[in-house]
């Protein structure tokens, strides 16, 4: 398949990613807590969030929006990180070190998102805002206050918001940038 025509199924494929994460995302949280079927629906999830950040990098680079294209590959890694906590938090872990990476990896990916010109600023903010449950995860975490047992609702919003965050995208993701602005002669 040539560049040209995969760089046409990229919008698509993005939405299908952000769009399913949500789905599985809101499936999960149906499930008893701390099921297998939850955690099969969540790491089902986090893998398609990493997919659709990954595929927006490689549509940003082609646009040449290279600052914003590495906010979605810290994306990616982050929940990837999350992706392997989630699995180690279903047999009950009290080590949260690598939770916190995940958190510490995505926000400089959202303020690096917000380089793109082709998202409307409330979009580049409400990013931003998204990520404020996972920052007082973190906190508690750091302040050693933070159970996952008793305080997931929180990095839960952090989950949602995110997520709702990522709808948002998948829509901008079919606008491309150069017919927003086309180029100057």
């Amino acid at each position: 398949m040539s560049t040209e025509k995969e760089l046409k199924h990229i919008p698509s494929l993005i939405a299908v990613c952000f769009v399913a994460n949500f789905i599985l995302g809101i499936t999960g949280g149906q499930f008893p807590m701390f099921s297998k079927e939850q955690a099969l629906a969540w790491a089902l999830a986090n893998l398609l969030y990493m997919s659709g950040s990954i595929l927006f990098s490689i549509k940003l680079a082609d646009e040449k929006h290279f600052i914003s294209a590495a906010g979605f590959i810290l994306l990616g890694i982050g929940q990837g990180i999350f992706y392997v906590v989630q699995s180690q938090l279903t047999h009950v872990s009290s080590d949260y070190n690598e939770y916190m990476m995940g958190m510490l990896a995505m926000l400089p990916g959202l303020i690096f998102i917000c380089w793109y010109e082709g998202f409307p600023v409330w979009l580049r903010v409400f990013g931003l805002l998204s990520y404020i449950p996972f920052g007082i995860a973190f906190l508690m975490i750091w302040h050693e206050e933070y159970n996952f047992r008793v305080d997931w609702n929180i990095d839960g919003m952090g989950y949602f918001l995110t997520n709702i965050t990522a709808l948002f995208w998948s829509y901008y993701a079919f606008r491309p940038w150069k017919k927003l602005n086309p180029p100057s002669p």
